[in-house]
């Protein structure tokens, strides 16, 4: 049996093949190409050095751990397999290993055993959350969710039809505001700016929208809608295409600059309307999840390989995060920044989860990690979030039930279910 994670990587090989000539990192993702190339021609020796060579760039890659752990196992390494398996475990990752046939060879072990029970531990359910809101519409694919505090109102974004939704405090849902375009821009990341009164949203075309078409790749942007009628305000495209994904996240400074996440930070100084790369120290290859520290001088970012990162604003300087190895902060897609803590939405690695970073007391590094819901076995999944007073409401997709209608396209067969949002404090016991 193949491995799992193996092919898993291969899914996002649109995305890392693309970026591979414009991060600074590249080799890490030219090495994780040709390490998938090797294990699909059978050469696990090959497979396993080129990992190992990925993983000294990454060290924190979760995809690369795993698939250093199969070619270890494959190739007569079960010691340094299993350390590779351990590490895993301790970060609180979550793999049927049962299931993965790349580890026959270990499956006598008792540090085998071991590590497949700490994993089991780790995929059992934290419920701290109740239900706030259901939207039955199962195709609506959801991703980005913000309030307005004026008018105490939720809005949800589509992927699916490039929509955005919103919730009245009553619980009505009705169309807010659309993407007005033939373009199949899907709707991502949403914020509100109360300063403009404005809702912000992430207009990035991708292959869950209805219109797909792949000659629409890298085209993105950013839209401005009016808070009071849902009428667009502004719409700020990209000049040049941004492959192979354009703008994912977005977080909006109270001076009006808008700082944009995806395959690099993006960044539309206020006044402007031009998005242009952001001046920092360094990149981001896979950025999602973005902050705001309360005085502006600092954006957290979140990256799926390396983690969470800090941008002084005003040098450009980046700082990665201090944190122990036994952390999880990577898998990041929503981010939000609480009373000197981040909370984030985590469901790049198994299983998601809804965790609060508790920072140190200069902000440079993670003194703890507290787990305030994880793998909810009536959700599918979730995306992002938002804090609403001490809780934070974020939306995901309640697991579906029946069939699958047929028009529905296969890429959108994982995210088929009812959207939820899903409310949890933030207060609970440390």
């Amino acid at each position: 049996m193949p491995s799992r994670l193996v092919l898993a990587v291969l899914s996002l090989l649109i995305f890392t093949i693309s970026v591979a000539a414009q991060s600074p990192d590249n080799r890490y993702f030219e090495l994780q190409q040709e390490s998938i190339a090797a294990y699909q021609a059978g050469d696990f020796e090959a497979f396993r050095d080129k990992t190992l060579a990925a993983l000294k760039i990454k060290p924190r890659s979760v995809f690369m751990q795993y698939n250093a752990a199969c070619g270890l196992a494959l190739t007569g390494k079960p010691e340094r397999a299993l350390r590779y398996l351990r590490q895993l475990a301790e970060r609180g990752i979550g793999f049927d290993l049962a299931g993965d046939g790349d580890f026959d060879s270990l499956r006598d072990l008792p540090e085998y055993r071991a590590i497949a029970s700490l994993m089991a531990d780790n995929i059992e359910p934290v419920i701290n959350s109740d239900d706030a809101h259901r939207i039955e519409q199962a195709d609506l694919v959801p991703e980005g969710i913000t309030w307005d505090p004026d008018s105490d109102r939720l809005f949800v974004g589509s992927m699916r039809f490039g929509r955005i939704y919103a919730i009245d405090p009553d619980g009505q849902v009705y169309q807010f505001a659309h993407f007005a375009t033939d373009q199949p821009l899907a709707c991502l990341g949403v914020t509100v700016d109360t300063v403009r009164n404005l809702l912000w949203a992430v207009a990035t075309a991708a292959p869950l929208h209805i219109n797909w078409d792949t000659t629409f790749e890298g085209l993105t942007g950013v839209y401005a809608f009016d808070l009071a009628t849902g009428e667009t305000r502004h719409r700020w495209m990209a000049p040049d295409r941004i492959h192979p994904f354009g703008f994912n996240d977005l977080a909006v400074a109270a001076t009006g600059d808008i700082y944009l996440t995806g395959s690099k930070i993006f960044h539309i100084p206020a006044g402007d309307s031009i998005p242009i790369v952001a001046d920092f120290s360094r990149q981001f290859a896979a950025s999602n999840g973005a902050a705001l520290s309360p005085d502006q001088r600092f954006l957290f970012v979140g990256d799926n390989i390396d983690g969470i990162a800090r941008v002084e604003l005003s040098t450009g300087t980046v700082t990665q995060l201090e944190q122990a190895d036994s952390m999880l902060t990577v898998g990041i897609d929503g981010m939000y920044y609480v009373n000197r803590s981040l909370v984030a939405v985590q469901n790049g690695a198994p299983p998601w989860r809804v965790s609060r970073f508790f920072l140190n007391t200069s902000e440079t590094g993670i003194d703890s990690v507290h787990i305030l819901e994880r793998a909810n076995p009536d959700l599918a999944g979730a995306t992002t979030g938002v804090i609403v007073r001490d809780s934070i409401y974020y939306v995901g997709r309640y697991q579906r039930t029946g069939e699958i209608p047929q028009h529905l396209p296969v890429p959108v067969h994982r995210w088929f279910g009812p959207t939820a949002v899903m409310k949890t404090a933030l207060d609970l016991q440390r």
